[in-house]
């Protein structure tokens, strides 16, 4: 009896985390949404104004529609946080990965590359026609390329002129597989499935002061694994 109620108090505890952060994410996402509106509303300006003036407006809504599009990814991973792939909830809808879950990454990640002095039109990306319309959770496995997209920028340590992603496809039998290739600073082989851990950080991330938490490929397993799917990564 004495082992059972201290783990009694543990779930306890941890119940009221989860419901803790639960009510801080809602709380959250309320100015968020009001902060998206104010960016869209700047970019409905801009398009009444003319020269320089409308071009600093425009730049402006898209910098703010940018990272609130980060914030809402940061709020989606603590929300995240509570799940296994067996409890993670999807809401499967037909999807044309290139268009509905591709493009729309990249258009997030376009601030963060810029700021990175990175040009855009380096993130090059297949035609996709061997996959149809298939019905996945859209907005998860949107999440999934917003994550990778990022690491393939946060982990650039080269020349920025040289900076390259190529997103690509294929049909392996009866799966569909995603490809994306950059030229970072690689992952020691030791690490490969490892870096897929919660919290788990390559030793070349650590060694090049690469800031994180070692959550987002521990969230891009946990989507892919939701959707009975696999992922890894070939390092040379």
């Amino acid at each position: 009896m004495q082992s059972i109620v201290p783990r009694m108090e543990i779930l306890a505890d941890q119940h009221h985390r989860t419901e803790a952060l639960a009510r801080l994410t809602h709380e959250l996402r309320e100015p968020l949404v009001a902060i998206r509106g104010t960016a869209q509303l700047m970019e409905a300006a801009a398009e009444t104004l003319c020269g320089a003036d409308a071009n600093v407006v425009a730049a402006n809504a898209r910098r703010i529609m940018s990272w609130s599009h980060l914030m809402r990814r940061l709020l989606n991973t603590v929300d995240l946080y509570q799940y296994t792939p067996e409890r993670l909830e999807l809401i499967y809808r037909p999807t044309l990965i290139r268009a509905d879950v591709i493009m729309p990454a990249i258009a997030q990640v376009q601030t963060y590359v810029v700021d990175r002095g990175f040009s855009p039109h380096n993130i090059r990306v297949g035609s996709f026609d061997d996959i149809p319309r298939i019905h996945i959770d859209r907005d998860r496995f949107e999440q999934v390329m917003f994550n990778l997209l990022s690491n393939t920028i946060k982990y650039y340590s080269g020349d920025r002129r040289s900076f390259r992603v190529n997103i690509g496809s294929a049909r392996v039998g009866r799966w569909f597989q995603i490809t994306v290739t950059d030229w970072g600073i690689g992952i020691d082989e030791d690490m490969r499935d490892a870096v897929f851990g919660d919290r788990v950080r390559g030793r070349q991330a650590v060694h090049h002061h690469v800031s994180g938490q070692g959550l987002g490929l521990w969230i891009v397993r946990l989507i892919v694994e939701a959707h009975g799917g696999r992922i890894w990564v070939e390092s040379e």
